[in-house]
């Protein structure tokens, strides 16, 4: 995941500064974000810290709802189709939402006496804008600069040390470098978000694709119809997966054949997303997933729990986020936990910490599951509207807290409204162009610079 901090440094704005409308913008409709109505403001209260007793959370609500036996439906702790004995109707499952339903049910019964602890409050919907809207410029700005500095210089780099590999001169792109940049934006919709550009419609990404291809590879009969059976063959494959996924299989297998000698390419082609890779990936999504996320749920509670019985309070992880291919259904054998933790007002002073330690008490698992632990550098705080402005897609909530989980969860209402455009409008369109010229401009520096070191 990319390694983007919240902290900006003045170097940045050397590249970013051309860029900073559509910060600006991001701003805007951060402030501007609907608020959802909200009849419950839960707060979070954790027992005392160290040499305190084991923890206890407890659940304080301003409401002027009557808690009838049935909690449930009047408290939003249902945010998608709840996993039922025998089903395989639901789109994920999410072991944490079990444990929600068993604590609402206490709701019922009369309060205990409120104890003096520290608490961790959850920014209410109608509050903190400004703050929101700050943290996801910083994000923004911060996001666009890796990914049109460090992270395209990286890549490139790649790109060259493959080509250096290949025996013989001929390859199957001439243009290297003009493919490598109409490839890194591939499908978008020329609107950027935090995590990169957004993705079309799998409309728009084949027919990128396509462009791509005819215009950078080497003319070849046999390789065109495997290319198009490949797009065939990825429209079918995986069926829970995204669009997001559905671009990385066209984005790799394009980037992996442009090195390759033009007699290969079709072969290549051929090879991938075939018949046992899917039977290989359903049979996982059906006896491995579930037990995947169910292991995580548990190494994610032990590492909060333990860690936060030395963090004073403002300091503490309060829960994670899951996202990517395991937040919606679509994981496979190998498939990274893309893990973001969730603190007090998105303090990352701990954040390291916790990565360490979520790695290090996942290591047993990883090795049955195969499935590594792919972190964040930065946090976000207990913000709804933050979380789904900067994750417009599928997450899960891992916390041991329940009133964490309910609160921060989305439902599919919610996430349905949250989806970002799949249309590229004018104006994306106009950005992209102009996109891939500061790419140009920013790999011809890098190159000169590589080149004036030799000399």
């Amino acid at each position: 995941m990319p390694p983007v901090r919240r902290r900006i440094f003045p170097g940045r704005f050397l590249l970013s500064a051309a860029l900073l409308a559509p910060q600006c913008e991001a701003f805007a409709q951060t402030v501007r974000a609907p608020v959802a109505p909200v009849s419950v403001v839960p707060q979070v209260g954790i027992a005392p810290l160290a040499g305190a007793a084991p923890f206890s959370p407890t659940l304080s609500l301003k409401t002027d709802l009557r808690l009838p036996a049935a909690v449930v439906a009047p408290l939003g702790l249902a945010p998608r189709a709840l996993p039922v004995a025998g089903s395989d109707k639901n789109r994920v499952w999410n072991s944490g939402l079990a444990r929600v339903l068993a604590q609402a049910q206490a709701l019922a019964a009369p309060a205990a006496e409120p104890r003096e602890v520290p608490e961790a409050r959850i920014t209410p919907a109608g509050k903190g804008r400004v703050k929101d809207a700050w943290l996801y410029s910083n994000m923004y700005l911060s996001s666009l600069y890796w990914y049109t500095g460090p992270r395209l210089i990286e890549r490139w780099d790649e790109l060259r040390d493959n080509l250096r590999k290949q025996s013989g001169d001929s390859r199957a792109v001439a243009d290297i470098r003009g493919f490598f940049i109409a490839h890194r934006v591939l499908g978008s919709t020329g609107s950027y978000g935090p995590l990169g550009f957004r993705v079309a419609s799998n409309r728009i990404v084949v027919k990128d694709a396509v462009d791509i291809y005819d215009k950078y590879f080497v003319k070849n009969r046999a390789s065109k119809k495997a290319f198009m059976k490949l797009i065939q063959r990825a429209q079918h494959y995986n069926p829970n997966r995204r669009s997001t996924q559905f671009r990385k299989a066209i984005f790799h297998a394009l980037r992996e054949a442009s090195v390759l000698p033009p007699d290969q390419v079709a072969a290549f082609f051929d090879s991938q997303l075939g018949p046992e890779k899917s039977a290989r990936l359903e049979e996982y999504q059906r006896d491995t997933q579930d037990k995947v996320l169910q292991a995580f749920d548990k190494a994610v509670n032990d590492v909060i729990s333990e860690m936060n019985k030395g963090l004073p309070a403002g300091e503490r992880v309060m829960g994670t986020l899951l996202l990517g291919s395991f937040a919606n259904g679509a994981a496979g054998p190998g498939s990274d936990l893309d893990v973001q933790a969730l603190t007090e007002g998105g303090s990352v002073k701990h954040n390291a910490e916790f990565i360490k330690r979520i790695k290090k008490r996942w290591a047993p698992e990883e090795e049955w599951s195969g499935s590594p632990v792919s972190t964040f550098q930065y946090a976000l705080p207990l913000s709804k509207r933050l979380v789904a402005r900067v994750h417009r897609e599928p997450y899960l909530i891992f916390s041991p807290y329940p009133e964490v989980t309910s609160a921060m969860t989305r439902t599919t209402e919610e996430e349905a409204a949250d989806a970002p455009s799949t249309i590229r409008t004018f104006g994306g369109w106009l950005f992209q162009r102009y996109y891939t010229m500061v790419l140009h401009t920013v790999l011809a520096a890098h190159d000169l610079g590589e080149w004036a070191k030799k000399n």
